[in-house]
């Protein structure tokens, strides 16, 4: 009960962030109906139903609305802070929610945004603590996806001042040990 309350804590809070004009400026653009599709993905606010059928069909709305908004904020360009804020939130949203294919690719991506912005990666995860145990799992699990065991332990050895440093020693000490388990997609 106590995880769904600080879940519920900061998905109000994280919506507060995605949808103020101050906070995102003209740097990010998401829509409020953009900023529900993540609030109802990791809340699957639209998702009950007595009728099994509405309720896939709208289950298959959602998930082509996620498609439709994940693109936009997956660092495949630029990435400014916020931008960033939004991308872990849907990591975090992935993890949390168990999609398989988005964690994959996610897997992938998320190294080339750390290694591009690093200080700017663990500076969220400093201010926004509740996506760090997801971002350091999908960090993690880029080098499981393909047996990459020495390519982790070069980037444990050349980030672990960095993460110690920006997270402190206890959140450092969680997210290198996600970062040290084997645990691709668990």
């Amino acid at each position: 009960m106590k995880f769904f309350k600080i879940i519920i804590l900061y998905t109000i809070i994280i919506y507060a962030l995605l949808t103020s004009r101050s906070a995102i400026g003209n740097e990010v653009k998401l829509s409020e109906h953009e900023a529900y599709v993540l609030l109802d993905k990791l809340l699957t606010l639209s998702e009950k139903s007595s009728n099994q059928k509405v309720e896939l069909d709208r289950s298959l709305e959602r998930y082509k609305e996620w498609v439709k908004v994940y693109p936009k904020f997956s660092g495949n360009e630029e990435i400014t802070k916020n931008k960033m804020k939004i991308y872990l939130f849907m990591v975090f949203i992935a993890h949390e929610k168990v999609m398989i294919d988005d964690q994959e690719e996610i897997a992938e991506e998320i190294m080339s945004i750390f290694t591009r912005q690093p200080e700017m990666m663990l500076s969220v995860l400093k201010e926004l603590p509740f996506l760090m145990p997801s971002t350091c799992t999908s960090l993690n699990d880029h080098f499981d996806l393909f047996d990459r065991k020495e390519q982790k332990q070069q980037f444990i050895k050349k980030y672990e001042g960095n993460i110690l440093k920006s997270l402190g020693k206890e959140q450092a000490g969680i997210c290198l040990n996600k970062l040290r388990n084997q645990n691709f997609l668990k």
